[in-house]
């Protein structure tokens, strides 16, 4: 399996992710990340310039987006799925606008999968040129109110009412560096251009460490993060049981973790606070494609245990191949959720006061 990496125990990663690389350079060429890194932010800064100068396009629609400085997960599926969520609940019908990042040829990225999983009510435009994706789809479909913009603080060219921004409260950004040398995609300087900021995994990280991160983002924009999300998970998925199992299944058995995500340390802390053991992990690289050689592979190592444990971002990929192959190998998946813990009804509370007043918006 080229590009594996493999452990023995969730142990091995604390909760600040000390385990995985600081760098996504290999080792043979982390000596060129600072120029490397300067380069890349001598090319953001310009970008930004340039658009700041030019205001994003208007859809005709509200634009709400969640996005975050770094490169790999700090939660925004969850995040968005929980406001799209909590927006149908009151009433109102958004869609969800994406990149579709590493989707398949003629098929649909992890991620869009994902969302179509969760929330089957809630459409998903998946276009690299997202306006205009959305130009084209929302003439369509007059009673969707509110476009939700995941992964979208680095995509300008979509006006966007509202700018979240989610910091992984596991990986501080004062901490880390800018592409290539470190995961930032944005000096966090730039933080300053979000509407509001929310802080994701706040339960994984130590409250020394919060103070800290809170201390910081509150210098550098004035004003506290808006929320914070706590990470959890609600049921298990099983392809050896009808019906999902209670999260507290998980704890004193055995499986082989399998995934291709961004922040692969993260979900074996979650493994390890389940109280569930591994007897082996399988980490690809993020939006690994998967194939029947692979599969056989992991189910040779699950062999004796529970079966493979892994993400709902992998097993949408990986659930019918399993299928198509009749592979004899339990594979169970964990729901995430991402619950406000603190500041959840004053972001809801932004998000609505702006759909209860809205402007005049060119566009569709």
């Amino acid at each position: 399996m080229k590009g594996r990496r493999v452990n023995a125990s969730p142990r091995q990663f604390d909760a600040r992710g000390a385990a995985s690389s600081r760098t996504p350079l290999p080792a043979a060429l982390r000596f060129l990340g600072g120029p490397l890194s300067l380069g890349y932010g001598c090319a953001v800064g310009v970008r930004n310039a340039w658009r700041d100068r030019r205001p994003g396009r208007r859809v005709g629609r509200p634009v709400v987006s969640v996005g975050n400085l770094s490169a790999g997960g700090t939660g925004k599926t969850p995040v968005v799925a929980w406001l799209a969520g909590e927006l149908l609940r009151a009433g109102h019908r958004p869609a969800i606008a994406m990149r579709g990042y590493k989707a398949s040829r003629g098929g649909k990225s992890d991620e869009q999968l994902e969302h179509e999983s969760r929330l089957p009510r809630v459409p998903v435009v998946a276009q690299p040129d997202r306006f205009g994706a959305l130009s084209r789809y929302l003439p369509k479909r007059p009673e969707i109110d509110v476009v939700l913009l995941d992964d979208g603080f680095q995509h300008r060219q979509l006006h966007r009412d509202f700018d979240l921004v989610l910091v992984d409260a596991l990986r501080s950004p004062f901490e880390d560096a800018l592409l290539p040398r470190g995961y930032l995609r944005e000096p966090v300087e730039n933080l300053r251009r979000a509407n509001a900021i929310a802080l994701t995994r706040t339960d994984l990280a130590g409250e020394e460490d919060l103070a800290d991160l809170r201390s910081h983002l509150r210098r550098l924009t004035g004003a506290e993060p808006l929320a914070e999300f706590a990470a959890l998970w609600s049921r298990v998925d099983s392809t050896d049981a009808a019906e999902p199992r209670d999260a507290s299944w998980l704890r004193g058995r055995r499986f082989v973790a399998l995934c291709g995500i961004g922040r692969p340390e993260a979900f074996l802390a979650m493994i390890g606070r389940a109280g569930a053991h591994l007897a082996d992990t399988i980490l690809l690289p993020d939006h690994a494609r998967y194939d029947a050689r692979l599969l056989r592979e992991a189910a040779r190592r699950a062999e004796g245990t529970e079966g493979l444990l892994t993400t709902a971002k992998d097993w949408v990929k990986i659930e019918p191949l399993m299928q198509q192959h009749r592979l004899q190998v339990a594979m169970h998946r964990p729901r995430l959720e991402m619950r406000p813990v603190r500041g959840g009804e004053a972001l809801l509370g932004r998000v609505l006061g702006l759909l209860a007043a809205p402007k005049e918006r060119d566009g569709c």
